[in-house]
Formats: structure tokens, C-alpha cells, sequence
């Protein structure tokens, strides 16, 4: 009861979506705040499928 009411992710300043994570301090989509953007190879493969 109650497991998912404080928010895990905050907007993310670089990317704009709602995917940077609060306690590790990350975004999920972009990686920010690394400097090069978060890429993998499996996700241009998966775009290709779909």
C-alpha cells in the first residue's frame, strides 16, 4: 500500500522527458549528465524491427 507515490524521475535538462532519476542522478534516456549522449547498439536494431 502506498510503494509508488514519491516520484523516482524528474524532467531532464538536457533531453526533456520525464527520465532522470532522482537518486542515482541520471537520465535513463539520454545519460545526461555524461557528456556523450547515452547509445546503445541493440536500440538501432530494435527501431529497425519495429
Amino acid at each position: 500500500m502506498g510503494k509508488f507515490k514519491t516520484p523516482t524521475h524528474a524532467r531532464c535538462r538536457r533531453c526533456g522527458r520525464r527520465s532522470f532519476h532522482y537518486r542515482s542522478r541520471r537520465c535513463a534516456h539520454c545519460g545526461f549528465p555524461d557528456p556523450k549522449w547515452r547509445k546503445y547498439r541493440w536500440t538501432k536494431s530494435l527501431k529497425e524491427r519495429t
